[in-house]
């Protein structure tokens, strides 16, 4: 009777090791799927999907160049005839340099009486202004009227 009892007692703790590495994978198998969720699903949005994200950023109809720190320089481009991007936002201190990438000569003209630019721009050549004040400061070109841009110094 001994030995049974013996056998019985060495089959319930084998089922009770089995029991408990059972229980100990099922943890482990939760652990990294709950692991593996959120690291796929760290960055997102809760409150909007991507697809909701990504036409927010289409509604735009002129983007804007904002930049944070004052005293940085920031580049307009033109080219084909435009002035690129044609809308900056700046902060006091930050300087704009406009480079002519077209084959003809343009002019920086501001439209604020008193508010002086470049009277002839050359191909290649470039022009800077740092803006000291607040405000909004539309420009053109004398030679090309089309040609519009507006530098916002907040």
């Amino acid at each position: 009777m001994a030995k049974r009892s013996k056998k019985k007692v060495m089959k319930r703790t084998k089922k009770k090791k089995r029991f408990g590495l059972v229980v100990a994978l099922v943890v482990l198998i939760v652990i990294a799927a709950a692991g593996a969720f959120l690291l796929t699903n760290w960055d997102r949005n809760p409150t909007a999907s991507d697809e909701d994200q990504q036409n927010n950023l289409g509604e735009l109809e002129n983007p804007i160049a904002i930049p944070i720190i004052s005293g940085q320089s920031y580049d307009v481009k033109i080219e084909n005839s435009e002035f690129n991007p044609s809308e900056l936002i700046i902060s006091i201190n930050n300087t704009v340099i406009w480079t002519n990438m077209d084959s003809v000569v343009h002019t920086i003209t501001f439209d604020l009486e008193g508010e002086f630019g470049f009277p002839g721009l050359s191909p290649g050549g470039t022009y800077s202004k740092t803006f000291d004040s607040k405000g909004t400061y539309s420009y053109h070109c004398e030679i090309h009227p089309s040609m519009k841009g507006t530098i916002v110094v907040q």
